[in-house]
């Protein structure tokens, strides 16, 4: 998900800016966009083309997610 943000340069233009977090999870921004149709759009690029959205969270440890049925490693379906 990504966050659109409004700002002015020091010459007094607006500019937007769009803060997103990259698949490790850190988040960082893009600016400099000279219209919030710009802004928009580049996010929903970068949100279809990075895998954004896409991320799976990795089961804890003792968690037996994935495991088949009547194996004895998963709980019991009976």
């Amino acid at each position: 998900m990504a966050t659109i943000e409004k700002y002015q340069i020091a010459s007094g233009a607006t500019r937007y800016r769009v803060r997103y977090r990259t698949p490790d999870r850190s988040q960082t921004t893009k600016r400099g966009f000279a219209t919030k149709r710009d802004a928009e759009a580049w996010a929903n690029n970068w949100r279809s083309t990075s895998g954004a959205g896409r991320m799976s969270r990795r089961p804890r440890a003792g968690c037996n997610w994935g495991s088949t049925p009547g194996s004895g490693s998963g709980p019991s379906t009976s």
